[in-house]
């Protein structure tokens, strides 16, 4: 049997895990930002933020709620 409660720990470390990810390739393509192709590292920045952001808001709404 699954423990759900312990699934939104592991959901919101993903989040956050898959938010830094993106937010580190936007990092390592940073110079792409003063060219023509900036629209690829906004578009990396933006996810990472959002990803990493509901990451944390999940693990905190998680915590209250004692579903952790």
């Amino acid at each position: 049997m699954i423990n759900y409660n312990k699934s939104w720990k592991s959901f919101g470390e993903g989040l956050q895990v898959g938010g830094v990810v993106f937010l580190v390739m936007a990092i390592l393509f940073f110079q792409q930002l003063f060219t023509e192709d900036y629209l690829g590292v906004v578009i990396l920045l933006v996810i990472g933020v959002v990803c990493t952001g509901a990451g944390i808001w999940i693990k905190r709404w998680a915590k209250r709620k004692g579903k952790i």
